[in-house]
């Protein structure tokens, strides 16, 4: 996704500079980007149900939690309970900017949710429910990763299985997925009688963070980006930054513009460089692109600081050339009718 590149790309300047130098040589503009979701759903998608399948399932899970500085053992908890809190996740993300016109979550009451599964395949279900889309819950997995050396600290690495189905010309389209997060951060495990349990507040907050995960799986996202650009002491390249902070960028591009044509071949490689970023932000990839070629050329090939950043920026670009033709068959095509 866009946030990732653009992300690998402030971690790679940061890297390769020292904070000084950054401060000197680049400033940063945040905004916000529409990505398209994983997955590419029919146009007609307008009520999704979210199903827990893992209503059966034999495993549980042993937590305990913290009353006054001292850990007590809780009861077994069992999957329901931890994959419900999944739904309650994905359930706030896909109503959230009113993409769908219904959100059903089957697991209000475990009754409800224990008849609708009764001796029913698949396909049974989706047609009692009269829905769209429907979202299966199938099996949620905890597993503790040990920390070499230190016996009660472990990351945590939490997989969910689940599977969608929806119908287009009378036929049936089901496929299934198996996503997992693995923690970085180490948490402490509790031993009860030789038997290694699982704080109940770390596993919620587990189940909440997959929920959120599916979320742009299954819809286009905005996210928060940041983009670099050429600082310079150049009086008129300064204004040009004023109004590229401002987002007034057709002003900032005419000033820009001009300096492209600069016998400095340095300013003249920043000036385009920036005049990519202003392009980009009126939506222009391609003469974005155009100007980046120009800037890699300008500075020479033995600039290799400054080649390494057009070249990644041109990835981002090319990448989000393609992000924008899955956005026309996810969204646009639907605001259009």
């Amino acid at each position: 996704m866009i946030s990732l590149h653009r992300l690998l790309l402030t971690v790679l300047l940061l890297g390769s500079l020292s904070s000084c130098i950054i401060s000197r040589k680049f400033n940063s503009i945040q905004f916000e980007v529409l990505t398209p979701s994983e997955i590419t759903l029919p146009e007609n998608i307008k009520t999704v149900a979210l199903i827990n399948r893992d209503l059966h399932c034999k495993d549980t899970s042993l937590a305990s939690y913290n009353y006054m500085n001292n850990w007590y053992k809780m009861d077994t908890i069992k999957n329901l309970k931890l994959t419900n809190e999944c739904i309650y996740s994905l359930a706030k993300i896909l109503q959230k900017d009113g993409k769908f016109e219904q959100i059903v979550n089957y697991y209000d009451t475990t009754l409800q949710t224990r008849q609708l599964l009764k001796n029913r395949n698949q396909n049974d279900i989706y047609d009692s429910i009269k829905t769209d889309l429907c979202i299966f819950f199938d099996s949620l997995r905890f597993s503790g990763i040990p920390l070499s050396g230190y016996p009660n600290l472990y990351r945590t690495k939490v997989s969910l299985n689940w599977s969608y189905t929806y119908r287009s010309d009378s036929a049936y389209h089901t496929f299934h997925r198996n996503d997992s997060i693995v923690y970085d951060d180490v948490t402490r495990m509790i031993s009860y009688r030789g038997i290694k349990l699982y704080q109940i507040g770390y596993l919620n907050l587990s189940c909440k963070d997959i929920g959120n995960l599916m979320g742009p799986l299954i819809k286009p996202t905005w996210n928060s980006v940041q983009q670099i650009y050429y600082h310079s002491k150049n009086p008129d390249m300064l204004k040009a930054e004023k109004f590229i902070s401002q987002r007034e960028w057709l002003k900032a591009a005419e000033i820009l513009n001009e300096k492209t044509k600069s016998k400095n071949r340095k300013l003249a490689a920043k000036a385009c460089y920036n005049m990519a970023v202003v392009c980009e932000m009126e939506g222009r990839l391609d003469l974005a692109i155009d100007w980046l070629k120009k800037s890699k050329n300008g500075m020479g090939k033995y600039n290799e600081e400054h080649n390494s950043i057009c070249k990644q920026y041109l990835e981002v670009l090319a990448l989000r050339k393609k992000e924008i033709e899955q956005l026309d068959r996810q969204v646009r095509k639907q605001e259009a009718k």
